[in-house]
């Protein structure tokens, strides 16, 4: 059964499958299992709720691929709200006009 948005998925599988791998990090060499990406999830959803995003607020997230990216993307998830994707490789302007077009109210927090 599917939950009312993404960030309900995750802590499922957490408290079914606690020490199974979840990611795998191959430039930093750092594993997880589902239990401790819930973990990390569940700070960043605090540390966003704190800086005021709520359910429906488009979140800007520019990060290579890396956990943190992951446990962004999940946490803003998890309260509702909408991740904006961006390209790393994009310029300034093009960021810009991204993010003005999709509404993004917050930019989320890069760990680059």
């Amino acid at each position: 059964m599917l939950g009312s948005n993404l960030g309900d998925l995750l802590p499922r599988r957490a408290a079914g499958n606690p020490g199974v791998e979840a990611v795998v990090d191959l430039a930093s060499g750092v594993r997880v299992d589902f239990w401790t990406l819930n973990e990390g999830v569940n700070r960043v959803s605090r540390a966003l709720t704190a800086i005021g995003v709520r359910p429906g607020d488009r979140v800007g997230l520019l990060a290579p691929t890396c956990l943190e990216l992951i446990e962004t993307y999940y946490g803003a998830a998890k309260i509702g709200g909408v991740v904006v994707l961006l390209n790393c490789r994009l310029v300034a302007d093009e960021l810009e006009c991204l993010l003005v077009d999709s509404g993004a109210t917050f930019p989320g927090p890069s760990p680059v």
